[in-house]
């Protein structure tokens, strides 16, 4: 049992986002946070620097298609 899940985490590092045939859409994260707290946005270069809340990725794009019945 162990040696699938350690196949498994080896087989999941290896797949990396740049090689999905997918976008990936942004989880609209707006905070950043150190280890346990809210913080102001950190610059380049800064501890805690390139959190989601800091990058601006394909945004959600959705549509009613009509499917569901109205009440």
């Amino acid at each position: 049992m162990r040696f699938l899940f350690f196949l498994s985490v080896l087989i999941a590092a290896a797949v990396n986002a740049a090689d999905l045939s997918f976008p990936l859409v942004d989880t609209g994260q707006s905070i950043c946070y150190d280890e346990s707290r809210e913080i102001t946005a950190p610059g380049a270069g800064d501890p805690f620097y390139g959190q989601d809340a800091q990058m601006n990725g394909n945004q959600p794009n959705c549509r009613d298609n009509d499917i569901w019945p109205s009440d």
